[in-house]
């Protein structure tokens, strides 16, 4: 038998849930919220560095089919064909550039989603709604009024079965944000 802290996150309870990240339903002492800030850091996740020029390049000719295409000029180039591998060629460069430039762009638009995160997020701390700046100050386990916006607290009472599907799981918490 799982123990409540290890069971899958829909089968808990709401008590249960506040009690594995070792809140209250008024949230976190502010004392608390800063002995863990201090404790395990701010609740964000780190930056990932993205890949430069050259390396999304060669992720675009670095492939079995690319490789395949390659030999295939290379064969033609020995074979006395040289019409065939230009078009070959060709057509592992221009594969390359589609592939960089939709690649590139779509680092440009993770980059500006992640602009838009929220600058404040509302936490409960000492049963007070407060406004910290957000990702830095939010700590471990703190309880966040967004959450309790999405998943009206009646339909948070009574945990999911084990074996619930998770299109089911996902739309119990979305479901109510949903037009």
């Amino acid at each position: 038998m799982t123990t409540p802290a290890l069971a899958p996150w829909h089968t808990r309870t709401a008590a249960e849930a506040v009690a594995a990240a070792e809140s209250t339903a008024q949230g976190l002492a502010a004392a608390e919220a800063a002995r863990r800030l201090e404790r395990n850091g701010p609740n964000r996740l780190s930056a990932v560095e993205r890949d430069g020029p050259l390396t999304l390049l060669w992720r675009q000719i670095n492939n079995p089919i690319s490789w395949v295409l390659i030999a295939a000029g290379v064969l033609a180039v020995v074979l006395g064909k040289p019409t065939d591998a230009l078009v070959v060629f060709g057509a592992v460069v221009v594969n390359a550039i589609i592939g960089f430039v939709q690649e590139h762009r779509a680092g440009q638009a993770i980059q500006a989603l992640s602009a838009m995160v929220p600058l404040q997020a509302q936490v409960l701390r000492d049963g007070v709604l407060t406004a910290v700046p957000a990702p830095d100050e939010r700590s471990a386990g703190q309880r966040r009024w967004l959450w309790s916006l999405h998943c009206p607290p009646d339909d948070r009472t009574s945990p999911d079965p084990a074996d619930a599907p998770w299109r089911g799981r996902l739309l119990r918490c979305l479901g109510p944000t949903l037009p």
